[in-house]
């Protein structure tokens, strides 16, 4: 391998470690923003204010995932009170 060959295997080897690394604080910024949606339907859900439908549409998730999350909320009360 001469010095060329090195400089563009190098090249290449950080221009792919650099998209990866794009790639993964994409990836947490998608994840985070939809841990925040989640979080807040519970909080939403808690208060007891909103209906589901509501709710799933201000937190822009699907209904089923609000509707899931009440259920996991209800399980949640319902062994605290045991």
């Amino acid at each position: 391998m001469n010095l060329h060959d090195y400089d563009i295997t190098t090249m290449a080897k950080e221009a792919g470690i650099e998209e990866g690394r794009e790639q993964g604080l994409e990836q947490g910024r998608v994840e985070g923003i939809e841990e925040a949606r989640i979080e807040a339907a519970k909080n939403l859900l808690k208060m007891n204010k909103l209906s589901h439908e509501e709710i799933a549409q201000a937190d822009n998730l699907p209904l089923r995932k609000v509707q899931e999350l009440a259920e996991e909320i209800a399980a949640e009360k319902n062994q605290q009170n045991k």
